[in-house]
């Protein structure tokens, strides 16, 4: 809620926008590397067995993370510098807020929902 609430303050200066986002997405990416050392952890003391492609999918969505963070801070700067990118920079950050959305419905696509993790 408090990431949200800072991202709509900031919705009317778009390079802080950008930013703001950026660290909330690296925060994000985070949890995932502290994920996977969890469920690396699990696994080794309570050999719990994970549905095949897990891990894999667990580390795609943390480079992603990553990646969009990286790309919404040379956006930040971009439109910083460039004014004029303002509405080309909030549809293409449309277009990968939609195309996460789908990504992230794997999860239950391929039944990760149920791992006990």
């Amino acid at each position: 809620m408090a990431s949200q609430g800072i991202s709509i303050s900031l919705i009317a200066s778009p390079s802080g926008w950008l930013i703001g986002t950026a660290v909330f997405l690296a925060f994000g990416a985070g949890f995932y590397v502290l994920n996977l050392l969890e469920i690396r952890r699990k696994q080794k003391v309570a050999g719990i067995s994970l549905p095949f492609g897990f891990i894999d999918w667990q580390r795609r969505r943390m480079i992603e993370l990553f990646a969009i963070s990286l790309m919404a801070l040379a956006g930040a700067y971009l439109v910083n510098v460039y004014s004029a990118i303002v509405f080309p920079a909030a549809l293409i950050s449309l277009g990968i807020a939609v195309w996460q959305l789908s990504v992230t419905r794997a999860y239950r696509t391929h039944q990760f929902i149920n791992t006990g993790i």
